[in-house]
């Protein structure tokens, strides 16, 4: 009986042993091809901009990785100014996050100054822009635009590191309209991050500019500071030399923000309004000229738009001292 039940118990053991390392042979084999998959997956993902650092979880990075482009209809506009209108040689970057929009169109001007304040993201943005660095293209510049120089609050999404915002009597938009665009309810500690930043006085900062690069004669602005835009715009029309040509692309959050600065803006010649390839309204009676822009295969809409009238939230184009379309 003894004899039986030990023959038993080894054939047992040795019909199992093999079946076990079959098993875990296949859970190898298939764990191997589903990493390797991956790999293949990412790669293809990546491959375009391997050279270019993003945070997953994080809106604007998420985009770029899955789309391999950031605003395009902002980069479009800006490869229409610089290679078609001349306006390639000087790009100043205000509100440059990880610096997505100055690495794609970078190699196209002969200077970049790039305004980023948030700490956070600098030593990102200091590596997705190295080349151009390292070139002695590119300036950057680590603080905020405003009034005065002074130490402000930057409250950062955890969810989004590009919608970063200061609140001041400078920003137009309100706390909810502020926590709104990031789809948010309210600004509180478990979604928002505070850290100290430095403000500098904006028309200070953007004479020094001018004066560095007295000697070219159109520069192109994108602007992209979370409610700061009209005031920065403001200020940037007051100071431009009356030889020099500016383009400003900038981002309109509120209805009311242009027409309550447009007083102000004694040098602005042309405004419009960038779309892409969707049809405008015939009835939309804030429309003055429409001018279509072919771009490689996209085709993006310029529309000559009144600043007297209300705009609404949208990436507009601004020409000072400069003819339209």
């Amino acid at each position: 009986m003894d004899i039986k039940r030990k023959s038993h118990i080894t054939h047992k053991l040795k019909y199992i042993g093999p079946m076990n390392s079959i098993s875990i042979s296949k859970s190898k084999s298939r764990l191997k091809l589903t990493l390797k998959m991956k790999k293949t997956l990412l790669s293809k993902i990546i491959s375009k901009h391997s050279d270019v650092f993003v945070r997953i979880g994080d809106k604007i990075s998420e985009q770029f990785i899955l789309e391999n482009t950031h605003d395009y209809d902002v980069v479009e506009t800006i490869n229409y100014l610089a290679k078609s209108k001349g306006f390639s040689q000087v790009f100043v970057d205000i509100g440059a996050n990880i610096g997505l929009i100055s690495y794609q169109v970078g190699n196209i001007f002969q200077k970049i100054y790039c305004f980023e304040p948030n700490p956070e993201v600098l030593g990102v943005l200091h590596s997705n822009l190295y080349n151009l660095i390292r070139n002695n293209k590119l300036k950057i510049k680590p603080f905020a635009l405003g009034s005065t120089r002074s130490h402000q609050e930057l409250y950062i999404p955890i969810r989004n590191m590009g919608g970063a915002f200061i609140i001041n009597a400078e920003n137009t938009l309100s706390i909810q309209e502020l926590s709104l665009k990031d789809n948010e309810q309210t600004i509180d500690s478990l979604m928002y991050r505070k850290v100290q930043i430095t403000q500098v006085n904006t028309r200070t900062e953007l004479k020094k500019i001018f004066w560095l690069e007295r000697k070219k004669k159109k520069f192109l602005f994108k602007i992209d500071c979370e409610g700061m835009d009209a005031f920065i715009l403001t200020e940037l029309c007051k100071i431009v030399p009356k030889d020099v040509a500016v383009a400003v692309i900038f981002e309109n959050h509120s209805p009311i923000t242009l027409k309550k600065y447009q007083t102000k803006m004694i040098h602005l010649m042309h405004l419009y309004e960038i779309r892409t390839v969707n049809p405008y309204s015939k009835e939309d009676s804030n429309i003055l000229k429409a001018f279509k822009v072919i771009t490689g295969t996209t085709e993006i809409e310029l529309v000559e738009v009144n600043v007297t009238e209300n705009l609404r939230r949208a990436n507009y184009l601004m020409l000072i001292n400069e003819v339209g379309f």
